[in-house]
């Protein structure tokens, strides 16, 4: 090689490198390489280098896991390996454009596509790609992020927000509708009462009263999806529960359909509204028997289960602690997979027309959610369905809770009673009921015509409220006023559905008695005697 030589310029001069440097030169590469090869396989990220052709030539464990190739199978393969079918055939001129024409579609910019694993499942992953230059030679690395498990989160959190806002729909629904079952209900007792003797006149009184029944069980159901319908949750033993219900079960069910109960060993009580509890295994159950039009086998599980900190990721709306899981698993048709995230949705059928309301899995899901648990649903076409309830476990032992007797008599009375009430055809009808008792009846459609009664010098000895009214005042904030006002006053409550919030304030107060609508006349009368005469209330449901 020639001497280097002065520029004549004052520059450096130009020389050959030495045999020393050569040698610090090649050392610092091969640390530089050996750092590289550090990095890129004990990186938590999915780390891929393919060649400028495509060839993979490094892959490190976290790609493995990811994919589902061990290094070995899938270094020296391309790059396309890993893709779906329309990708693989775009790929190749990601390349050739950035060389050719610099234009850098995938390269040095972040995005998220389709990645294929081994078994051929198809998943989204974010993927950043940036370019090695070693030499003349180029490479190209890329950086993969499994985004399954965020799919889902934020695939779940749309589905709650979607069925958060459908159950403020349906809770609106139901009060307007309890409230007209409430006017033909009251109706229909007072019509019963004016021809009573006349026989002909009765099958159709019968019918109505049977439609009202059939119309505040939907509103029931609605309201049970939305989470305004109380629940009278107490320490329950499920597995004792279930068994008690195994002979209804089969029946419901039909020879066809074998029913099989397995339960773990020393299950926890679950801290659950047992009748509502009865409805959804019930309705879950006639799902699973629709589910399998020639038959099938149906099973019913309880365990214990307990999840951490980890474990709840997949449940938001869960706190780490201890669950009941009761699980019901038939071997029918199958749920499709467009259909998997609609089941919840009230009046979403996969049935036939006149087969289903659609609000049978809505009514599980509301009873789940406001009992502070969870629900999944895992189905295949052709290889059944499998839906989980997770109840949270209780502390208390369980206790047997008696049904209260419906009123045989209607007691009567000569009481002054404020009726606040702004729909008026219930008003009527509510005034009809009392003052035909005897009761001396004034009424407010808006909570500052009420406070103006109780000013006014006007002495009542109960107060009859609406808790949802219009205006700024609702029914409890009537109650406070009117409390300060006249301190001897009694206090009842009606409504076709509360906000939570406020009946569990209702629920909590000794002195609060809820009336849920559509209530029966001998309900009413019986429920305003028993206030007016003990002064001790207890929260009821006189709902239909």
């Amino acid at each position: 090689m020639p001497n280097a030589r002065s520029s004549g310029h004052g520059s450096q001069p130009d020389r050959q490198a030495t045999n020393e440097e050569l040698t610090v030169t090649n050392n610092s590469l091969i640390l530089s390489d050996e750092q590289f090869r550090t990095l890129f396989y004990s990186d938590s990220t999915a780390n891929i280098v393919i060649s400028d052709t495509g060839t993979i030539e490094l892959y490190n464990g976290a790609a493995e896991k990811i994919f589902g190739y061990l290094a070995n199978e899938a270094v020296g393969q391309n790059i396309r390996l890993l893709m779906p079918g329309p990708d693989k055939t775009r790929h190749d001129r990601y390349p050739r454009d950035f060389f050719e024409g610099g234009i850098k579609k995938a390269i040095g910019m972040g995005r998220e596509v389709t990645g294929r694993r081994r078994n051929g499942e198809e998943f989204s992953m974010r993927l950043g790609v940036g370019e090695i230059l070693v030499g003349n030679k180029k490479s190209f690395i890329g950086s993969i992020t499994d985004l399954t498990e965020v799919k889902g989160l934020e695939a779940q959190a749309r589905r709650s927000q979607r069925l958060e806002a459908v159950g403020q729909l349906a809770g609106g629904i139901a009060h307007d509708f309890n409230n007209l079952l409430a006017v033909i209900s009251g109706n229909a007792d007072m019509l019963s009462r004016k021809t009573a003797g006349n026989e002909d006149a009765q099958p159709e009184i019968n019918a109505i009263s049977r439609a009202v029944e059939r119309g505040a069980s939907l509103t029931r159901r609605l309201l049970s999806f939305s989470r305004e319908q109380e629940l009278d949750s107490t320490s329950t033993d499920l597995p004792a529960l279930i068994s008690s219900l195994e002979d209804m079960l089969r029946r419901t069910l039909g020879e066809t359909t074998e029913l099989t109960l397995v339960h773990g060993a020393n299950l926890w009580d679950a801290t659950v509204d047992a009748h509502a509890f009865e409805n959804a295994l019930l309705n879950l159950s006639i799902n699973a028997r629709d589910a399998m039009p020639a038959g099938g086998e149906l099973t019913i599980r309880t365990a214990n289960v307990t999840f951490n900190e980890a474990d709840v990721k997949r449940h938001k709306e869960l706190q780490p602690g201890d669950y009941v899981e009761v699980t019901v698993i038939d071997t029918g048709i199958g749920i499709p997979a467009d259909a998997l995230e609609k089941v919840f949705e009230p009046f979403f059928t996969t049935k036939n027309v006149g087969k289903g309301s659609g609000l049978g899995l809505s009514m599980v899901y509301g009873f789940v959610k406001q009992s502070n648990g969870s629900i999944t649903v895992a189905s295949k076409l052709g290889q059944g369905t499998a839906v989980s309830l997770y109840l949270p476990r209780a502390r208390e032992v369980a206790n047997q809770k008696l049904a209260d007797d419906r009123p045989e008599s209607v007691p009567r009375g000569t009481e002054r009673i404020l009726v606040v009430e702004d729909d008026p055809d219930l008003r009527e009808i509510v005034v009809a009921m009392l003052s035909d008792e005897g009761y001396e009846i004034v009424t407010a459609s808006r909570g500052d015509a009420a406070i103006e009664l109780l000013k006014g010098g006007h002495t009542f000895d109960l107060l009859f409220s609406d808790i949802v009214l219009p205006g700024s005042m609702n029914g409890l904030e009537i109650a406070e006023e009117a409390k300060r006002l006249q301190p001897g006053i009694r206090l009842l409550f009606t409504s076709g559905y509360a906000d939570t919030t406020i009946s569990r304030k209702a629920q909590n107060d000794p002195k609060m008695t809820l009336l849920g609508k559509p209530y029966q006349r001998a309900v009413l009368l019986k429920k305003v005697r028993e206030i007016l005469d003990s002064g001790t209330e207890q929260f009821v449901d006189g709902a239909i």
